[in-house]
């Protein structure tokens, strides 16, 4: 029995490829009238993610 070639996963392009797509892309996104708002560090754009609360520590749970 022969083993069975296996294609080689497509190389990633590399890290100044993909920053100079994103710039081309950013570009043209603000050139059809796109806005970036800024964001301050350390508030999240994403709400309502629906994580439940945590019980409080000392609540009992009802059986």
């Amino acid at each position: 029995m022969t083993a069975k070639r296996v294609k080689a996963k497509a190389k990633a392009p590399s890290a100044s490829e993909t920053s100079d797509t994103i710039a081309d892309q950013t570009a043209a996104f603000l050139k059809a009238g796109g806005s970036v708002t800024k964001i301050n560090t350390g508030v999240s754009g994403q709400t309502g993610l629906g994580y439940a609360k945590k019980p409080d520590a000392g609540s009992t749970a009802k059986a």
